[in-house]
């Protein structure tokens, strides 16, 4: 879905002359489905292409280092942030081939010539010829298991502050809903550098009880008798999926009368917004071949959903007052 690419900091050393950064302007970013993926940690990166800056020929030039800095600031605000890892190895290019057995990008950018590895772009060559690892796939369908799933997913995942799963029919007493959301909450922290923190939110409804013929009658009564019987499932089944300490608020919803209908189900961030055409839960058939559509939300309707969700001004209104439960796994 979205690719990371790792790139050479002495690479983005020289990126302050526009020339040199001209056939990547506007080429990374959630739009374009390339982040750039910062490695190591963000401030040992940055202290690497300061390093490569300052022995240059362009280390006295003020207005370089501005631009520099201005650039260095675009690329990190839609990027991928990693652990700092294989420290023992002192070049950036080893160390991020060493990363890439371990943990792969999409591919590794640099102006290194004669770099014999299959992930290793070198950009003159690039510019010049293209490369398949640039290219982006377009957006297969997703076999519905957790593990797959999640991984399609998992780079949205691994960029964002603040993330919410939007499920009407969430429901945690099954384990085709507890495993998606558990390998989903794992993917968020799985390359992340420790130092950052994540809000994470999880909204479903009560709607659901009062579809059928069957259901009970619909009063303030039986909402809260519902929404008490979600608030408890999520309390007793969630929190032994999920890492310890990590916090998610549970909000559940009712719809207004004539308002917005709770159905469709998203992964929303602050950056990128998810379209789950099934929902987060898994085919109940361990052996189906089933396939879903995974859609990625242009920018318009991704912020139109956000606000449907947000504290302020929701599309819906409480069932009751939102909880949080903490992770014991």
């Amino acid at each position: 879905m979205i690719y990371e690419y790792a790139l050479d900091p002495a690479l983005v050393s020289r990126w302050h002359d526009r020339r040199e950064y001209l056939f990547f302007e506007e080429k990374f970013g959630i739009t374009t489905r390339r982040l750039v993926s910062i490695y190591p940690k963000k401030a040992k990166w940055n202290k690497m292409i300061w390093e490569a800056f300052q022995a240059g020929s362009h280390a006295a030039d003020e207005n370089a280092k501005m631009r520099l800095s201005a650039l260095i600031w675009r690329l990190t605000e839609e990027a991928v942030k990693r652990k700092s890892t294989f420290s023992e190895i002192p070049a950036w290019l080893d160390r991020a081939e060493a990363e890439h057995r371990e943990r792969p990008f999409r591919a590794i950018l640099t102006s290194m010539i004669g770099r014999n590895h299959p992930a290793v772009i070198e950009i003159h060559n690039l510019i010049a010829n293209g490369h398949e690892l640039w290219n982006v796939p377009g957006l297969p369908t997703v076999r519905r298991r957790a593990s797959e799933v999640a991984e399609f997913i998992a780079p949205v995942l691994r960029v964002c502050k603040h993330a919410i799963f939007v499920d009407p029919y969430f429901d945690p007493n099954k384990l085709r809903f507890r495993k998606p959301f558990e390998a989903i909450i794992r993917k968020i922290y799985e390359y992340r550098d420790e130092s950052d923190e994540v809000t994470i939110e999880l909204h479903t409804g009560i709607e659901r009880f009062f579809k059928s013929p069957s259901s009970p009658t619909r009063n303030e009564e039986n909402e809260h008798q519902k929404y008490q019987e979600v608030l408890n499932t999520c309390c007793n089944k969630l929190p032994s999926i999920v890492p310890r300490g990590v916090k998610i608020r549970v909000v559940i919803w009712k719809e207004r009368e004539n308002g917005q209908e709770l159905h469709n189900r998203f992964v929303l961030t602050e950056l990128a917004g998810i379209l789950l055409a099934t929902g987060l839960d898994e085919c109940s058939n361990p052996d189906s071949e089933t396939m879903d559509n995974v859609i990625l939300l242009p920018k318009e309707q991704r912020n139109d959903c956000w606000r449907h969700y947000e504290k302020t001004n929701p599309a819906f209104d409480y069932a009751g007052d939102s909880f949080e439960i903490i992770g014991q796994c």
